[in-house]
């Protein structure tokens, strides 16, 4: 689970929540990409957990400069989405 969560607003009154800033660090990736790869994006997969029924999906999109990259991300209890993680491919 995910330390240190923020709020961030892409549209009014719908909140996305994500991981610190290290993880979008790791692929030299900033928010903004993270909100591209998300707005611009389409599901390309979901996953159920075994253990907990939740739903995952993959959100495969571009950043910024074009690059392709995948967001994880799950629907919180209150209707928020939760990134759990993303990477370029």
């Amino acid at each position: 689970m995910c330390r240190n969560l923020a709020v961030f607003q892409c549209h009014p009154g719908i909140g996305v929540w994500w991981c610190p800033a290290e993880e979008l660090e790791d692929d030299n990736l900033s928010i903004l990409d993270l909100e591209n790869i998300i707005l611009t994006g389409q599901i390309t997969e979901r996953q159920r957990d075994a253990q907990t029924r939740e739903v995952k999906c993959i959100v495969a999109g571009v950043t910024l400069d074009g690059s392709s990259a995948e967001a994880v991300v799950k629907t919180g209890f209150t209707g928020k989405l939760i990134v759990i993680t993303v990477y370029l491919c």
